[in-house]
């Protein structure tokens, strides 16, 4: 899976919290 987060750079947990969030959830569910 692939994701791309307009705006963001390598900082990604700062930069767009809810984004980075939402994805480690994301993995996290397909255990």
């Amino acid at each position: 899976m692939h994701h791309q987060v307009a705006g963001a750079g390598h900082n990604l947990p700062q930069e767009a919290p809810r984004a980075f969030t939402a994805a480690v959830l994301e993995v996290a569910g397909l255990r």
